[in-house]
């Protein structure tokens, strides 16, 4: 785009004071032509900006209204996200494969196999498209925000990760690239929101086919079969995953043998959990962001990763959660730069949708579990 394209589309809403170039992109000091429209003049100007192949950034330079325009960088490749998927699709499926015939080992030892007709490869494959679904679906909650917003983004893709039988769930999850955040603090919200909430829906419906397809056990069992070597017991489990089990599971003292799907709905929430920690530029950062300053969401972060930090001995995945959140927090400084445009202040919107966050982190919040 040439400098008077930029400048042609800028005079259309700002009365501009000055311009000139900045390394590959350009500043304009800018006075708005409705002050009392400021938001919407910025929206138009963002997309024009954004189908041109630049992000709009408006600031308070000292005082003074500035936009910016930064080239955005070229389009996504194509061939890269469909190998990893692909590689990611084979992974998974291992880890399915191994917690089938585990589960099924399960049942040999119980005395239940005759009464199960579902095969090893059939229960993997189940695991596969619903522990694949599941994280798809939370991705594309991203994409199709993104996209009516009209922030360019990537399609979602997987990221492989070693099997089961190597210590881990065969994906580190699915991402999608975003080229700009979203023009206004409420947008940025909601972007931040929509996948960990089509993640949760999902991973609740997958725990619920999971848990119907599990089989439960006396308690003395259960304990037998781990003191052999037989069975683990995972000692937490996410709040809504307890809820659920608990008024899907029998009367009596009881306990879960988790069938591979069950496991699926188990990992997702474990996964929406951690999405939703506020720390930089994972989703519950954009939502915390949306609602406080840079400072405040900074501070907020550090005393997450804290609270994980004391909370270990109670739950030891926090511990690893809190690992990666530093990591992360590490990484970006701990700072986010918010909304496209600063001066956007947070609607009911907004506070919607941190409202409906804070239930979504306490519903998939890891808690302690006993054998009774």
């Amino acid at each position: 785009m040439s400098l008077d394209k930029l400048l042609s589309i800028v005079s259309e809403r700002f009365r501009v004071h000055g311009y000139r170039e900045e390394g590959k992109g350009y500043y304009f000091a800018v006075e708005p032509l409705q002050p009392e429209a400021l938001d919407e003049s910025f929206k138009n100007v963002y997309r024009e900006a954004l189908s041109a192949g630049y992000a709009a950034l408006l600031l308070n330079d000292n005082g003074l209204i500035s936009l910016r325009f930064l080239p955005l960088k070229k389009g996504y490749r194509k061939l890269t996200p469909i190998v990893l998927s692909i590689v990611t699709l084979i992974t998974v499926l291992i880890t399915g494969y191994d917690l089938a015939v585990g589960f099924h080992s399960f049942l040999e030892e119980l005395g239940r196999a005759s009464q199960y007709t579902s095969t090893v490869l059939t229960d993997a494959v189940l695991f596969t498209l619903f522990f694949m679904g599941s994280l798809l679906l939370h991705e594309m909650g991203h994409w199709t925000t993104a996209r009516r917003m009209g922030v360019p983004v990537s399609l979602p893709y997987f990221l492989p990760a070693p099997p089961y039988r190597l210590g881990f769930i065969g994906t580190f999850g699915a991402v999608i690239n975003m080229r700009s955040l979203p023009a206004a603090v409420d947008e940025l919200a909601m972007l931040g929101l929509a996948g960990p909430l089509t993640g949760f829906i999902a991973g609740i419906a997958t725990t619920v086919v999971g848990i119907h397809m599990s089989q439960w056990v006396d308690v003395d069992v259960a304990k037998a079969m781990i003191e052999r070597g037989e069975a683990s017991a995972w000692g937490f489990a996410p709040l809504a995953f307890a809820l659920v089990s608990s008024a899907m599971g029998p009367s009596g003292e009881k306990m879960l043998i988790m069938h591979p799907l069950a496991f699926a709905g188990f990992i997702t929430l474990l996964v929406t959990f951690l999405n939703l920690l506020p720390i930089g530029q994972l989703d519950g950062g954009h939502v915390v962001r949306s609602v406080s300053s840079m400072e405040t969401h900074r501070m907020i972060g550090i005393a997450t990763v804290i609270a994980m930090f004391l909370a270990t001995p109670l739950v030891p995945v926090l511990g690893f959660f809190a690992v990666i959140a530093w990591i992360l927090f590490a990484m970006s400084g701990g700072r986010h730069v918010g909304a496209m445009n600063t001066f956007s202040r947070p609607s009911a919107k907004s506070w919607a949708a941190v409202t409906l966050y804070v239930a979504l982190l306490i519903l998939t919040l890891p808690i302690p579990l006993s054998l009774g």
